[in-house]
């Protein structure tokens, strides 16, 4: 290396990109001498590699191995494990406190050994570099810092005996290896005349002691940044610096999306106004200076939101296309630094999807993990055949699920030919598998398993896919790399070692498209320099950081040292020093916190001056925001569009069915539009859900199931009274029993036996109810039949009709929330049960009452019914308040039903039902609904566009209020 050469040194990659940038952008000429910018691993790096072929040292003293962080913390999880497991030997408890046995240990590493291992490995890293050889021999040391101790002799030996060395004992070993260097004139040539330091706001011990070597051989070590004066007496020095306390984090959020996005369009204008069209260099570096940062300490809540701010901001100024996360790449104007977790991209979930399913086949896992895989993009067979499966596949409703033995059921004859065969080849692969695997044997199963299922499937994949497939192939290719820690283990240990192993990487999309909008944490925006910045989040929680000292240190000794996050005083000086090289990287610097998170009230930073700290601080002021959706609409009713009340379907052609039964009549009293969007239309038929538990939709298919087949063996109210309370007991158990088998559920055993009593009990409180009735006979249950009203059919299920001396008692049953009242109700809100007055022949003098029986497990199972009068269901002594009597109806003066016969109630219901499905076939479907609830549980309820439609009937109310005052 030349003597008189200038070496660089970045805090971070970023930062040494934005050097060498800064470099060309600073020249004049088209070819330009890069400067030699590295980080001080990358030094380091190049450092032992000159050193070796020169032969400053001898290649012997190099360890066998390397160990990467993620190896390391193995390592240390096993030592752990080791002393939890280990016998009270007297061997191993010889000089350590009594509170350390191993039942102790236990308590102090129960929740999770792994996390437990990782904060030992962190105290390991810090304790190597910070603290005195010697920190240890405090005899006072409390039990978490002696179990520290014992797992890092542990640690230690187990490296001894490999020849290895983890990456805090390299960094000491490496400046052993220099100051040996330093001594031979050899060694110092391989050095250049100068270092200069960027970005480094505070210098470890490693790089103080590496300066030092330095300084001491002659070699100047520069490092950038004006000393701050730390403590009570800071004051932040700035240019030009603004203040705003937002609302909350969404309103923070989307003034400084604007100001970015408004900030940079100035500038483009001023460059556009100096250079015009012309494509010129200093056109281009002009461009290329425009850097405006985002900056928040805890990047991660501001991220999702800030990307969708963004991407809405740009589109409406027309420089960025709106994209989806799965066409989302590195051609945007805007980069975050921090990359994405790889385990959240859609390609590697399915990967690690893949790998549980084939590797664990006969392991009980959620119907919609399943689903996720089945559903992928990057799954083996046609996407569409794979969507019409997976809506197969719901019907059955099997919450949990062993995935060889639904390919055993009929309906998974919808999946794809190819998809299916490939499962049955993995449980063939798995089968010819050991039960247990070494590190290599496990990787080359991966393999195996991706080539059986035809891995990433038939999609062509993007450039961004391309990226995180490479990045997923060079994780998998460096955890088959990891040493052989864990010997002979079974598949299950592998799976969960690799996934917390893509857990912790990060990718990040590569791009050389001109990124002028840059939104980094407080670290990564270390040394670089930009147009303008705006800092957020900086509440008294977040800046200065909470201190966060390690659990496994002596707090007393980590102060004493000045440990990273040990006190509150250190965050301070560090937040102090971080703020006053942000306002030095830059012209413009405004700094935002949300004023309430929910129902808290936060408090700004006390480091940063407010507007009413200091005169010199302006206040910004706010600017309005829309969003995409709000401004398309506002251009569409500033065009002074013709609204058109269009209300009108497609009829449905005589003699065609109604889709739903008396389903959609309901959906046709309460909405038109809804009925036809739900059931015409088809959106209520969409996707199934499958619950964890006991879905609603079989919750009523089982009470239906085990009272239809109840009354098909005991019949009459007779044979109801004469059984005693174990014997309907033992009855019920039996059917319900049966009804659970036929359905098939896939349910947890517990989970099954708590559904199995909760169904018991609401069945036994129902059948108390029936037994206070007069006496009955129950003459059908669920009778399906189909009935032509307005000329179209509709195919109707009647749960079960009684007779009741000579007359008709319809009961539905309902494990929702339902009233009788509303049948009552004009226009008619309850045509479901009015329907069914068409299957009884003569209804208008053969009924005597219809309800619904409620068992709904929040409140106790009851009747809500309507009947002629008391001599159709109960005594005047069993009348409950959800009965209604209609004579007595029929007797208030006054009332809707004053002088109003039983006979003539029914027929006019009966014609109220006629009329809907008249609508139903005529196609009649505008927006009509008189409250919110009856259109709450729609499911196409985008498709009925509220808002726009609140505004058309606002606009039409303001109308009429000016017409009439005209008038």
């Amino acid at each position: 290396m030349d003597s008189n050469q200038i070496v660089h040194i970045t805090a971070n990659s970023r930062l040494t990109a934005s050097i060498k940038q800064n470099a060309v952008l600073q020249a004049n000429t088209e070819v330009v001498n890069t400067p030699l910018v590295m980080t001080l691993e990358q030094w380091w790096q190049y450092w032992q590699n000159r050193a070796l072929l020169q032969g400053v040292f001898a290649g012997q003293s190099l360890p066998g191995k390397i160990l990467n962080n993620f190896e390391a913390q193995w390592l240390f999880e096993q030592s752990l494990q080791e002393l939890l497991d280990q016998q009270d030997s007297a061997e191993e408890q010889n000089g350590f406190d009594e509170q350390l046995q191993p039942q102790h240990l236990h308590k102090l590493a129960l929740l999770n050994i792994g996390a437990t291992a990782k904060q030992l490995y962190q105290a390991w890293t810090l304790s190597q570099e910070w603290l005195p050889e010697n920190w240890s021999d405090n005899h006072y040391l409390s039990a978490e810092s002696l179990l520290f101790v014992r797992c890092a002799k542990r640690y230690q030996s187990k490296l001894a005996a490999q020849n290895w060395l983890d990456k805090a004992l390299f960094s000491k070993q490496r400046l052993l290896w220099l100051a040996e260097s330093l001594a031979s004139q050899q060694g110092k040539a391989l050095l250049p005349a100068k270092f200069v330091l960027h970005g480094f706001d505070d210098l470890t011990p490693n790089i103080r002691a590496w300066q030092y070597q330095l300084e001491q051989a002659g070699i100047v070590v520069e490092i950038l940044g004006k000393p701050v004066a730390l403590g009570n007496d800071f004051e932040l020095q700035y240019q030009q610096l603004g203040f705003y306390q937002a609302q909350d984090i969404y309103d923070e959020a989307q003034q400084a999306v604007l100001w970015a996005v408004g900030h940079l369009k100035a500038q483009l204008q001023q460059v556009q106004q100096t250079y015009g069209d012309e494509l010129s260099l200093a056109k281009q570096q002009a461009l290329q200076s425009i850097r405006i940062a985002l900056i928040a300490p805890d990047l991660n809540e501001y991220k999702a939101l800030l990307r969708q701010l963004l991407d809405e901001t740009l589109a409406q100024y027309g420089w960025d296309e709106l994209q989806t996360l799965q066409a989302r790449g590195g051609n945007t104007i805007y980069n975050f630094s921090l990359g994405e977790p790889l385990v959240q991209m859609p390609l590697v979930h399915n990967v690690l999807l893949s790998l549980n399913l084939a590797m664990q086949p006969h392991k009980s896992m959620a119907y919609q993990q399943f689903s996720d895989w089945l559903i992928s993009p990057y799954t083996l067979g046609d996407m569409i055949d794979r969507q019409q499966a997976d809506s197969e596949l719901r019907q059955l409703q099997w919450a949990n699920i062993v995935w060889p033995k639904l390919l055993a059921h009929e309906r998974a004859k919808s999946l794809p030919k190819s998809l299916f065969k490939a499962l049955n080849r993995l449980v063939e692969l798995h089968q010819s598998q050991a039960n247990k695997f070494s590190l290599n044997e496990f990787a080359d199963y991966i393999w195996q398993v991706l080539d059986v299922i035809g891995w990433p499937g038939s999609k062509n994949l993007s450039s961004i896919e391309q990226q995180q497939r490479q990045a997923l192939e060079n994780a998998l290719q460096e955890f088959a790399g990891l040493g052989e820690l864990g010997g002979k283990q079974p598949c299950a240990y592998w799976l969960s070692l690799l996934n917390r192993f893509i857990a912790e990487k990060v990718h990040q999309v590569q791009s050389t498209a001109w990124q002028p909008i840059q939104i980094v944490g407080m670290l990564e925006a270390g040394g670089q320099q930009f147009t303008a910045i705006w800092l957020m989040g900086l509440t008294n929680e977040a800046w200065p950081r909470v201190a966060k000292p390690n659990a496994f240190l002596p707090h007393q000794l980590q102060r004493q040292y000045g440990l990273p996050r040990s006190d509150a005083q250190r965050e301070l000086y560090y937040a102090q020093q971080i703020s006053q090289r942000l306002a030095d990287s830059c012209e413009l610097l405004i700094w935002s916190y949300p004023a309430k998170s929910g129902e808290a009230e936060l408090l700004p930073t006390p480091v940063l001056p407010g507007a009413s700290q200091q005169a010199a601080v302006f206040e910004y002021q706010p600017q309005a925001y829309s969003s995409l959706a709000q401004n398309v609409f506002a251009q569409q009713s500033s065009n002074a569009l013709d609204w058109q009340d269009d209300s009108q379907g497609l009829p449905i052609v005589a003699g065609e069915k109604a889709p739903g039964g008396a389903g959609i009549l309901q959906a046709q009293s309460q909405c038109p539009l809804m009925a036809y969007i739900d059931y015409r239309l088809g959106v209520k038929y969409g996707l199934k859900t499958v619950e964890d538990s006991l879905a609603n939709t079989n919750q009523g298919t089982l009470i239906h199931a085990v009272l239809e087949h109840f009354w098909l063996e005991l019949k009459t109210q007779v044979a109801l009274l004469s059984k005693t309370d174990e014997e309907l007991t033992a009855i019920l158990n039996n059917h319900i029993g049966k009804a659970f088998d036929e359905l098939q559920l896939g349910l947890d055993e517990g989970l099954m036996t708590v559904e199995k009593q909760r169904i018991l009990e609401l069945c036994l409180q129902w059948l108390e109810l029936e037994k206070q009735r007069d006496a009955f006979s129950v003459e059908s249950t669920e009778k399906s039949l189909t009935l032509e009203l307005a000329g179209i059919e509709f195919k109707i299920i009647i749960d079960r009709i009684d007779d009741v001396m000579g007359q008709k008692f319809i009961v539905d049953y309902k494990t929702g929330k339902a009233s009788i009242n509303a049948l009552l109700d004009t226009p008619l809100k309850a045509p479901q049960l009015a329907v069914y007055l068409f299957a009884v022949e003569d209804a208008e003098n053969t009924m005597a009452g219809l309800g619904y029986g409620l068992l709904h497990s929040d409140e106790a199972a009851k009747l809500s019914a309507l009947i002629a009068d008391n001599d159709s269901l109960m005594n005047d002594a069993k009348n409950p308040r959800s009965i209604q009597v209609f004579s007595k109806l029929a007797e208030k003066e006054g009332g809707d039903f004053y002088q109003c016969s039983w006979q003539d109630f029914i027929s006019s219901l009966k014609q109220e039902v006629l009329a809907l499905a008249e609508q139903i076939q005529q196609g009649y479907a505008p927006l009509q609904f008189d409250k919110d609830a009856d259109i709450a549980y729609a499911k196409g309820d985008l498709a009925l566009r509220l808002p726009e439609a609140q505004v058309q009937w606002n606009q039409a109310l303001k109308n009429a209020v000016n017409d009439s005052g005209e008038a």
